[in-house]
């Protein structure tokens, strides 16, 4: 609670006219209730039967939804030493019972609203028992002490009957005739905290005389203060204070790692060390700059949990003393005000700039602390959750009172015990609780474990504890200058992030390209299969034949060491020559999708400023590129061995490969790799894998991804460089999960090495793929969070070595790993090989472990940067504060994660809009741009949606300009994006709106559309009415209309716009197989433009084998 000497104001408190009632919130939440309707109140009057305050029906609702929750109570526990007289204390009791009502009233519903009925000082339903006496058990004193402190906290954890009543408790546990614990239990509902100090200041003042106490009759009941507050208007200036100053407010997402445990909040306590003289200190600094000592402590938490949630815009609650008029501080009853306090941090100002900010946010709170909490919400009508706070998810709470010096009894000697450490419940998921006692501030960090663990509030509450001293220290210093690691817990947390592998030591004799390491791999076993594809098979020795006479040519036409070539060529072993040659001959590569439209091929030719590319004759962008090598050309030329030669430099500075990345510009950025970075990628990072396949065996190694992914040259490694045959699968074959299953009924074509994305993987594991006569080896998953399901399937099954990697392009595609096995729970694993995992805040300070902040990774897999735009190399690229090896640069990802106390990272979201679909990265900007250049758009956002189980799609939402109000349908902006963007950019769902949703500050409101919640939909995706179509279609639209799971499905219907999506197509796929015999490409569903056009493209089954399904060959 805010200090009271700040401010009581003399304002009419405004009335929420429009709160909810009681039915609708208990059937909202499947409550049931009796409504005390009818002649029970008879005969009444109004004295008797009281409209509940704002604050009582906030808590009444609260015991609605939480009713065996004894969160909202109030247990004062007090070691009474001496002869305690239970007469003359139930006497006092009885004195203070009848001077309150506020002790002698229950509550009901009566007609929606929520009363209070003020009992006769006579009646019997509040009398508490008065005093319920305890014999302590145990034979000695410390064993009766033991016993009796465990059963008052058992006492204070029972819950109350806000109906029946009563809603105070008072027991007295007797350890020793000279021994006693006073144990007393209010329900808030009728007392706070001032409340609190009347109630001890008069029970020791009737304790003395309880015939003659010395006190005046009180100015005002609770009563009275209720029947004011509802007769009152709303305060509509007031109430359009808060409306601007928490407008779009949403509370902040806070690092939730707590136990996965159904019911209540279970509560806990930490301390939080904070010296009394440095306590002092702090307290004296504040009010040298006129700040309250609460404006200071709540400015040191608004900066720690910024830098634990990695959130700059804060709402913090806490609580007002909610008593408009002086006469009311000696009433009793329960009339405190919650209010949230909201900041954005700013890591640039200094703390003495940030109290002054804090300080006026605290004031001015105050000058409008009148206005209900519920009014509040109730205008801002933020989304609600039964189990969240609507407005903040941290709270603090300020003991304005030392009750410790308050709590009297003549005769005795009267000791406030602290509260215990295990809280049965909380009011708020995570609370900074400020008290004093017995002339000492303590301050306790409440923590709700469902939410978050106890390692991280051990850690958050001892970095508050070091924030508080470092910020007295330097008020002059940015927020974001100041460390919250000393120097001995900056190295411990540098060696969690690190693999523990040093960098360096390389040899003269170590490879220092792709090519020396193939080189290698082919002297040493020349005769093996290398590369299995199109139905051809080379073996090393061929393999390196080839690319070195083709290297020969390409030297020929120029290329020399750090030359940039593209190769376009389909999926067969032409593709890898080309590849070998390009590192032969001292060059590097990027792969071009033949299949993606000829727009884009065009614009990342361009972007990289390639010249040379080489292709087949389907190869049609001649015009873009001042030389286009023809295949056959390429490998005809004649020319130096460069292989033989030793005359071709390929320096591990020298780049080996381009590949692009989504831009935030809505440009896509050319990602260079080095020779080192891939060679650490085989030696140091791949390595561990393969070698934990049986030494001297051949595997197959699936190349599954697509060629324009970093994770297909990984792919390519498993032949490089440990020798191992590549199984280069085709474009429809490696989208077709049946084709793909139907390998592991075959030694020789099975799939031993298997990596793809973690959604790709759960289908083919739901289809079989685990089950198969020959199951992977090895299995790699990654580019998106598994699911919790995936996870232990892969957990629990044995004898699969199973991996979950993490890692982006910038960093050569891997820089942490899990073997999952090893962990219950999704994790997204431990620095691989020289990476360096750093987590940050927004002025790259290191973070300790459990807070979360922006993933960093250094070490040699950092790649040189964007190809050709120097200015976002500058900003994603930057120096490494934290590397041993001097000029070193990390990259910042954009991910949020944190670091656990094991070294195991965990993965919490983006910084920005970037999503992955399918484990693709795809920036959101970068298909927004395309849609806006269509001509009848205006405005478009595009998000990842999930709905139900289904996995996250992309979907796009456009709304038309004037000219386009009646031509724009998602159909038309599916067709202009076809020839625009890959497949793998396409929305897998288009919804025209009148308008996009925005927030208070005018920006789109991604969280609405993302939720599947857009407003003004002026035409949705296309649900058809099948037509005349033969039996064919109409079983194929009947196929595909389950599969989506709309109503029906009609020919002029295109499968997206219906809501389908690449891993619904696969379903739609297995289904046509399965029920009609007939065989259907993935490609024919983006290449297609209706259902109708679909149908035609079904092939008679062909023989291929079907995959055996069940039981292990060896089982």
């Amino acid at each position: 609670m805010i200090e009271p000497e700040n401010k009581v104001l003399p304002k009419g408190r405004p009335i929420d006219r429009g709160r909810a009632s009681v039915p609708r919130i208990r059937h909202a939440h499947g409550l049931d209730m009796p409504d005390l309707e009818g002649d029970g109140l008879a005969g009444n009057s109004h004295s008797r039967m009281v409209p509940a305050s704002s604050p009582q029906r906030r808590m009444y609702f609260s015991s609605v939804l939480r009713p065996n929750d004894s969160s909202d109570v109030w247990r004062p526990i007090l070691t009474v030493a001496g002869d305690l007289s239970t007469d003359r204390l139930e006497r006092a009791l009885q004195v203070l019972r009848s001077r309150h009502e506020a002790l002698r009233t229950t509550f009901l519903e009566r007609g929606g609203e929520v009363f209070q009925w003020v009992h006769d000082e006579d009646g019997d339903a509040t009398r508490p028992a008065l005093i319920d006496l305890v014999e302590a058990e145990g034979d000695s004193r410390d064993e009766r002490r033991a016993w009796a402190d465990a059963e008052a906290r058992r006492l204070v954890d029972l819950p109350f009957d806000i109906a029946s009543g009563p809603l105070w408790r008072t027991s007295v546990i007797r350890i020793s005739p000279s021994l006693h614990l006073l144990v007393f239990t209010f329900h808030h509902i009728i007392t706070d905290e001032i409340s609190g100090k009347v109630f001890a200041e008069e029970l020791g003042l009737a304790y003395a005389d309880p015939h003659a106490p010395a006190f005046a009759v009180p100015a005002a009941q609770y009563a009275d203060f209720c029947l004011t507050e509802n007769a009152s208007e709303v305060d509509e200036a007031a109430l359009d204070h808060w409306r601007g100053r928490l407008a779009g407010m949403q509370p902040a997402s806070m690092p939730e790692d707590g136990e996965d445990v159904p019911g209540r909040m279970i509560g806990s306590r930490l301390p939080i060390a904070v010296p009394q003289n440095a306590m002092a200190e702090f307290e004296e600094f504040c009010r040298a700059r006129s700040v309250t000592p609460f404006a200071g402590l709540l400015s040191v938490y608004f900066i720690l949990l910024h830098r634990w949630a990695g959130t700059s815009d804060i709402s913090v609650g806490t609580q007002t003393h909610g008593r408009p008029d002086p006469d009311l501080f000696g009433t009793i009853g329960f009339f405190s005000n919650t209010v949230a306090l909201r900041c954005r941090v700013d890591s640039a100002l200094t703390f003495d700039q940030f109290l002054g900010l804090v300080s006026e946010t605290v004031h001015d709170a105050l000058d409008y602390q009148d206005v209900p909490f519920e009014v509040v919400v109730g205008a801002l009508a933020p989304d609600r959750a039964a189990d969240r706070n609507p407005l903040f998810q941290a709270a603090i709470t300020y003991g304005m009172t030392d009750l410790s010096d308050v709590w009297a009894l003549e005769g005795l000697q009267v000791t406030l015990l602290p509260d215990p450490t295990e809280l049965s419940g909380l009011q708020f998921d995570l609370s900074l609780d400020v008290q004093r006692l017995a002339g000492e501030v303590s301050i306790d960090v409440e923590f709700n474990r469902r939410r978050f663990s106890d390692a991280a509030m051990r850690r958050f509450a001892k970095a508050y504890g070091d924030l508080l001293g470092a910020l007295t220290r330097q008020p002059d210093v940015a927020l974001g200058g100041i460390p919250l690691l000393d120097q001995a817990a900056l190295t411990e947390t540098l060696a969690l992030g690190a693999s523990g592998e040093p960098e360096g030591g390389r040899t003269p004799s170590d490879p220092t390209s792709a090519w020396d390491l193939f080189e290698l791999t082919a002297a040493t076993v020349p005769e093996r299969e290398a590369v299995v594809a199109d139905g051809a098979r080379l073996t090393f020795a061929e393999l390196a034949g080839r690319a070195r006479t083709m290297a020969a040519g390409l030297g020929a036409r120029g290329v020399r060491t750090g030359t940039v070539l593209g190769i376009c060529l389909d999926r067969r072993s032409d593709l890898i020559v080309a590849m070998l040659a390009t590192w032969c001959a001292g060059g590097a590569f990027l792969l071009l999708d033949p299949h993606q439209p000829g727009f884009r091929r065009r614009l990342l030719l361009q972007e990289a400023d390639i010249a040379l590319v080489i292709a087949d004759e389907t190869f049609a962008e001649v015009e873009t590129v001042s030389t286009a090598a023809l295949l056959a050309d390429a490998e005809k030329t004649p020319g130096d061995d460069p292989a033989e030669g030793g005359f071709v430099r390929r320096p591990a500075a020298a780049p080996a490969y381009v590949v692009f990345t989504p831009g935030s510009t809505g440009q896509p950025r050319g990602v260079v790799i080095d020779q080192a970075s891939l060679v650490a990628l085989a030696t140091t990072r791949l390595a561990p894998v393969y070698a934990r396949l049986p030494e001297g065996r051949q595997v197959n190694v699936g190349a599954l991804s697509a060629l324009t992914s970093g994770v297909f040259v990984s792919q390519c490694l498993g032949m490089i460089a440990f020798g191992h045959r590549l199984l280069l699968i085709d474009e429809d074959e490696r989208t077709d999960p049946y084709q793909l299953l139907a390998r592991g009924s075959d030694p020789e074509t099975a799939i031993d090495v298997l990596d793809c994305a973690s959604g790709r993987l759960e289908m083919l594991v739901d289809d079989g793929l685990l089950a198969l006569p020959h199951p992977p080896k090895i299995v790699v998953i990654g580019g998106e969070s598994p699911s919790d399901r995936l996870w232990q399937r892969l957990h629990d099954e044995p004898g699969l070595l199973a991996f979950h990697s993490y890692g982006l392009n910038e960093c050569t595609v891997e820089s942490a790993r899990a073997e999952i096995r090893e962990h219950p729970e999704p994790v997204a694993g431990r620095a691989t090989g020289t990476s360096r995992i750093y987590v940050v805040d927004d002025q790259l300070q290191l973070l300790p472990p459990l807070f979360v902040g922006e993933i960093c990774v250094g070490g040699p897999g950092v790649a040189q940067g964007y190809a050709g735009q120097p200015a976002h190399t500058s900003e994603r690229f930057v120096a490494d504060p934290f590397s041993p090896v001097p000029g070193q640069r990390m990259y910042r990802t954009g991910d949020k994660g944190r670091l656990r106390p094991d070294g195991q990272l965990e993965l919490w979201g983006r910084l920005d809009d970037q999503v992955k679909i399918r484990g693709l990265r795809i920036e959101p900007a970068e298909v927004e741009s395309v849609l806006l250049a269509h001509p009848a758009v205006a405005h478009a956002a595009v998000v990842a949606a999930q709905a139900g189980t289904r996995m996250a799609e992309l979907v796009a939402y456009v709304v038309p300009g004037d000219a386009g109000q009646d031509a724009l349908t998602p159909a038309a902006v599916r067709e202009f994006l076809r020839g625009r963007l890959p497949s793998a950019l396409l929305p897998d769902r288009v919804q025209v709106l009148a308008a996009l949703p925005t927030t208070a500050d005018g920006r789109v409101n991604r969280g609405k559309l993302s939720g599947g919640d857009p407003t003004g939909t002026v035409s949705g995706t296309v649900r058809g009415v099948p037509g005349s179509a033969g039996p064919r279609e109409r079983q194929l639209c009947q196929i595909v209309a389950e599969a989506i799971g709309v109503p029906q499905a009609g020919v002029e219907d295109n499968f997206f716009d219906l809501g389908g999506d690449s891993l619904l197509a696969m379903v739609v796929i297995g289904r046509v197989r399965a029920v009609m015999g007939c065989e259907l490409r993935l490609r024919a569903f983006f290449d297609m433009r209706s259902l109708g056009e679909l149908a035609a493209q079904l092939r008679a089954e062909d023989s291929a084998p079907r995959p055996v399904l069940g039981r292990r060959a060896d089982s």
